[in-house]
């Protein structure tokens, strides 16, 4: 009870006292009729409220949606802290704790529906893979709309260790916070270690720093090469909103070519079906069919692109990926992105943003 649940900026709440608030705030949001089937969203908070206000939720059974998929926007202000904590309450493992749209790069947002039992099998699968230490505490510079964010939440709820917030990313403030050794875990995606690694070059992170979650996005073959070189505990990851985020995961430290990511996590199956990926387990509730092309092979799940992103130009299968991958090699280019364009001629011709 008295551990660190929650850092942010110098001031910490443990977990006893976050629990108080919790109950109280699961009042407050029970007095406006509130309770289980229910799509809640949060009006924006300060932190540390938005972290108690979403076990908040939680605890009266309702699900947490964001904002534009809710029923009912709620704010919780500091007086419902006056009022009497709410009982305890179970979560049944089939009931619906976040509703989320995914991050996909094309086409309409799909809505997810995710449970008790998706988020606790995401967690606990996770921690198999990477560890799991009394004295860990979790760096969230992410977002909260997205399935990689809320997921940090409820991971160091189950696992009862720590979650340092950020609002938001910045670069010399995550970089400090992992130079200090307060910080023993932090999930990024590929674009925010290339701008930590910008301004470090080889200098190395703190020995307490045991793991990098690199995913959301492909891992270039120089970014992962400079992860290397600046012993930079990487695990990257392939994972989907449908599942809770992490599907398959490498072990920390474990450098794989771009693409090839590492063994799915424990409870989870990956096969491929046609070209796509496959997943089976609970995190999965059963199967999901991905739109991810890939496959799997003895044990190792590759990835090699969305199937939506092929582009066809004049009969021929581009993939924009390996595009990328040739652009980004170019000591002028720091990022770039491989489109399909709309052509008379060719059906699609490809364009780069570089």
């Amino acid at each position: 009870p008295s551990h660190a649940a929650l850092k942010v900026d110098e001031h910490e709440v443990d977990w006893r006292t976050l629990c108080d608030r919790t109950r109280r705030a699961a009042t407050a949001v029970k007095g406006l009729g509130i309770g289980p089937g229910d799509m809640v969203g949060l009006v924006p908070a300060p932190r540390e409220g938005l972290v108690r206000d979403i076990h908040a939720i939680s605890w009266t059974g309702a699900a947490l949606a964001v904002p534009a998929l809710a029923e009912t926007q709620v704010a919780i202000t500091d007086a419902a802290m006056a009022m009497e904590p709410a009982p305890e309450r179970f979560w049944p493992l089939d009931e619906v704790r976040l509703r989320v749209s995914t991050s996909g790069t094309t086409g309409e947002p799909k809505v997810v529906d995710l449970t008790t039992g998706q988020l606790a099998f995401s967690a606990f699968g996770s921690a198999i893979r990477l560890g799991h230490l009394r004295e860990d505490r979790w760096l969230c510079c992410l977002p909260f709309n997205h399935v990689g964010g809320l997921s940090v939440v409820y991971r160091t709820a189950f696992y009862a260790t720590t979650m340092v917030l950020h609002d938001g990313f910045d670069r010399d403030a995550v970089n400090s916070a992992l130079d200090s050794g307060s910080v023993t875990q932090v999930s990024l995606v590929p674009t925010m270690l290339h701008r930590l690694l910008e301004v470090r070059g080889n200098r190395p992170f703190h020995q307490n720093l045991r793991v990098v979650l690199l995913g959301g996005a492909p891992a270039s073959d120089e970014l992962l090469k400079a992860a290397h070189a600046a012993a930079v505990p990487v695990a990257t990851t392939y994972g989907m909103t449908e599942t809770a985020s992490q599907v398959a995961t490498s072990a920390p430290g474990v450098i794989r070519p771009a693409g090839e990511i590492g063994p799915p996590l424990p409870f989870v199956r990956v096969s491929t079906r046609g070209p796509c990926l496959t997943v089976h387990g609970p995190v999965a509730r059963g199967t999901v069919v991905s739109n991810d092309r890939g496959y799997a092979n003895r044990g190792i799940v590759r990835v090699e692109g969305r199937a939506d992103d092929v582009i066809l130009s004049g009969g021929e299968l581009v993939d924009p990926l390996r595009v990328e991958s040739v652009l980004v090699a170019h000591d002028g280019v720091l990022e770039a992105a491989v489109i399909g364009v709309p052509d008379l001629d060719w059906g699609q011709r490809v364009e780069a943003v570089v």
